[in-house]
């Protein structure tokens, strides 16, 4: 039964991950036949993160009234109705209710797998969490397929709304064939002994899920426009489609593997920021000194894509772990687990703001620079907030 629940949350994230890279995407034809300045993105993904805070804060209601599992399906839902949405556009203002509405959806489902990963281990959360990225990548993976056959981007929307839907649908049976609301029920009622975070801790978690979404945006969006941006690499560079995939490929590599190292979480949640900051530290001596190649770019990517894609489920755990009566399912305590999400979430609307400073600046080769600081910044926050979670395990011991 935990398998096939774990399979469910996995088709969740997968569907819950597909709208995203849409509006990096086809944006400009939207702004096109829409006459629209490019620079109205930015609105749209405000939009998006204020649908994910609301999620936030109405989560508790909806789960009461839906059930756990149930929310997952109401989640995909409103992705796949908002994707349509899109599609029978005629204004803006009908764009950002859709956007406002896909964030909601997409914040109910990653807030509700957080809550029901709360009792399984971290290596089957990491596994699971490998969804995400695989649906972003298959997201992009179906634009791309479609924008091949001239297709307009209404009729993209309405065709991966339906696949989302296809994907809600598989879930629902699931959910049915077996029972998956009982299991998950007498799944949450098995509370071992945990430390939950204090205000300090909420602060600082809260803000390396922000940070922690701009940096896995920029460092995708980064691979893309600095190709465009240098003169010996024109030509050279990756399509926005073939970065998102490269990226989340190597996201959901990260996590697998991550999964599958037999080190501690402690030493994972260290290693993971100290890797990231030196691959950010040899890009930005490479670009420093002008020595910057499409390989290096490429590599960089794949790299940061993978050391930063297991913080997510890292951050979504407490190092501490108890055994339960069932000998194969563990309890731990989600650091803020329904507020880390909808910060993880709005993390994604900063990197508008930046890229487009950066890109008018003509500052293009300091992004790795920059992202060197984030980097930092999160080791940072990440250090600061397991200090203080061991220093209450050990006043909660006494």
């Amino acid at each position: 039964m935990a398998t096939v629940l774990s399979l469910t949350l996995f088709l969740a994230l997968i569907g819950a991950g597909m709208p995203v890279s849409l509006l990096s995407m086809i944006w400009g034809e939207i702004s096109e036949n829409m006459i629209f300045a490019a620079s109205m993105a930015g609105a749209l993904r405000a939009a998006l993160a204020f649908g994910a805070v609301l999620a936030c804060i109405f989560e508790g209601r909806v789960r009461e009234k839906v059930g756990k599992i149930d929310l997952l399906i109401v989640g995909m839902l409103f992705e796949a109705l908002s994707l349509v949405g899109y599609s029978l556009s005629r204004v803006f203002g009908h764009l950002m209710v859709w956007s406002l509405l896909e964030g909601f959806g997409s914040g109910l489902v990653l807030i509700d797998v957080c809550l029901i990963l709360s009792v399984c281990t971290f290596r089957r959360t990491a596994l699971i969490f490998t969804g995400s990225p695989l649906g972003i990548a298959a997201g992009a993976f179906v634009l791309s397929f479609l924008g091949e056959r001239d297709l307009s981007w209404r009729t993209k929307c309405q065709l991966s709304g339906f696949l989302i839907l296809f994907v809600t649908v598989a879930v629902f049976y699931l959910r049915r064939r077996y029972r998956l609301s009982d299991f998950g029920t007498k799944l949450q009622k098995c509370s071992g002994d945990s430390t939950a975070p204090g205000t300090v801790q909420t602060v600082l978690f809260c803000g390396a899920g922000l940070l922690l979404g701009t940096l896995e945006a920029m460092t995708v969006l980064w691979s893309i426009a600095y190709p465009a941006s240098d003169p010996d690499l024109i030509g050279m560079g990756i399509s926005t489609q073939g970065g998102i995939i490269l990226g989340c490929l190597s996201m959901a590599a990260g996590r697998l593997l991550a999964a599958l190292l037999p080190f501690r979480k402690k030493t994972k949640m260290r290693l993971c920021p100290l890797l990231y900051l030196c691959t950010e530290a040899c890009l930005s001596g490479l670009a420093y000194g002008g020595v910057l190649s499409m390989r290096a770019v490429l590599a960089g990517l794949m790299l940061a894509g993978a050391v930063l894609g297991p913080l997510l489920p890292l951050l979504a755990s407490r190092d501490g772990e108890d055994r339960d009566d069932a000998g194969d399912i563990y309890i731990f305590e989600p650091g803020c687990r329904q507020v880390f999400p909808a910060f993880y979430l709005a993390g994604w609307v900063l990197i508008t703001p930046l890229t487009a400073a950066l890109t008018g600046s003509g500052q293009l080769d300091r992004y790795p620079l920059w992202l060197l600081i984030g980097g930092a910044v999160l080791a940072v926050l990440l250090f600061l907030a397991g200090r203080g979670l061991r220093k209450n395990k050990r006043e909660a011991e006494i």
